[in-house]
């Protein structure tokens, strides 16, 4: 991709998306379904239909744009929600990049024999579910769900979806046959260090890692702080921290593992009270399904363990799973090969964060290319990636359309 013009209207998009939750410091806030997340997507259909796409914004937010005949469509593909406090580049620059190869393809008189669609997926991040939009558009979310789903914001996901002109009863509205789609393909940030401290310029992702989210809840009994004796308390909190500290020495022993815990919740929330109750939200991460599963079986050993130490009680609950993802060896294969003409330094590597491209590796060849991360940031104000970097990748990533879009 030589096309001057279509890099300084990306590099200008990047600065104009940034204003939509743009924050002092350079952070962005526009979590889904939010005033700003609103206002971008308005922004970005305008900016599709300057470029020549067919725009449209699906029953789950969704915004799509077409160009090319009928038939099944090449899927370029990412999100331009993030999570609070995040960066610039998270999700947006690979939409936008899509765009940018959109326009530099037209520009140079390509035919397209096969359609492209570029899409912006809503509440990839998961304000109120994880990949939102594309479970929507694959059949994987029903309108009950919906219904009942509450973001971190405390907005029910129906009145938040109300609040852009749409209906979350007819959610269902969003799915599309698998027949629509003939191969998906997905630029992202690496937002981690590997591809900089290697010295690599991209990234060819292999596969996705599967996600267990559990709720975990230790329950006591509340008691004097100073009066009851360690020995005799049901301590709620004791059982919780030794739970979480073994979590994390067993997954030390796994360097393919990864856990977070957050939402804590205390009852009472008082300091001179033993707790009765702690509730938390538990993520565990691997690219084994197998391994997950083995993981979560030994969370439910070391959580009875814990409880029973501290004379409390222990209750695991699975609220979702996503099961890892292999990407397709063809699409692999063409990515390497357009690195490779280039003379770009790539990677073959894993994905250690969650991506549409993993819902849509079951449908149709799915491929997926990293940009480095500088310093390995990412979800935080500091997320950047060189301008040289994105410039590779989008060069790589428009070479794979055009060879894509002529089948």
């Amino acid at each position: 991709m030589r096309d001057e013009t279509a890099f300084a209207d990306l590099f200008a998009d990047l600065r104009s998306l940034a204003t939509y939750g743009g924050e002092t410091g350079g952070g962005v806030s526009r979590t889904a379904f939010s005033k700003s997340f609103n206002e971008a997507q308005v922004w970005l259909a305008v900016r599709m239909t300057e470029a020549g796409l067919q725009v449209h914004i699906d029953a789950a937010g969704n915004l799509i744009g077409r160009y090319g005949p009928p038939g099944p469509a090449i899927i370029c593909a990412s999100h331009i929600d993030s999570v609070p406090h995040g960066g610039r580049f998270d999700g947006a620059l690979g939409v936008l990049s899509g765009l940018a190869a959109f326009r530099a393809l037209k520009t140079e008189g390509h035919s397209f024999a096969r359609a492209l669609e570029i899409i912006a997926f809503a509440d990839e991040e998961g304000e109120y579910f994880s990949l939102f939009g594309s479970r929507a558009m694959l059949g994987l979310v029903h309108a009950q769900e919906v219904a009942a789903a509450c973001g971190t914001r405390g907005i029910f996901m129906a009145d938040a979806m109300r609040e852009g002109g749409l209906d979350a009863a007819k959610i269902s509205a969003a799915r599309r046959p698998a027949s629509d789609f003939h191969a998906y393909l997905e630029l992202h940030i690496e937002q981690g260090p590997v591809l900089e401290e290697r010295g690599f310029d991209l990234g060819i992702v292999e596969n996705i890692v599967g996600i267990e989210t559990l709720e975990v809840t230790f329950n006591g009994r509340p008691d004097h702080s100073g009066t009851t004796p360690m020995r005799k308390r049901k301590d709620a909190m004791r059982a919780a921290v030794a739970y979480c500290q073994r979590c994390y020495d067993e997954a030390d022993k796994d360097e393919a593992l990864r856990l977070n815990f957050d939402d804590w919740s205390m009852t009472p929330q008082a300091l001179n009270v033993v707790a009765e109750r702690v509730r938390f939200r538990q993520e565990i991460r691997h690219p084994d399904a197998a391994a997950l599963t083995e993981f979560v079986v030994t969370a439910e050993r070391i959580a009875a363990e814990a409880a029973q130490n501290s004379n409390a009680t222990a209750q695991l609950r699975v609220l979702a799973r996503d099961e890892p993802a292999i990407l397709d060896a063809s699409m692999r294969a063409l990515l390497r090969h357009s690195a490779a003409a280039r003379g770009v330094r790539f990677l073959d590597m894993p994905s250690g964060a969650g991506h549409d491209a993993q819902l849509f590796a079951s449908i149709c060849p799915t491929g997926m290319l990293f940009v480095p991360s500088i310093d390995g940031r990412s979800h935080c104000p500091e997320e950047m990636s060189s301008p040289e970097a994105i410039r590779t990748a989008v060069t790589v990533l428009c070479d794979a359309l055009r060879a894509l879009t002529s089948e």
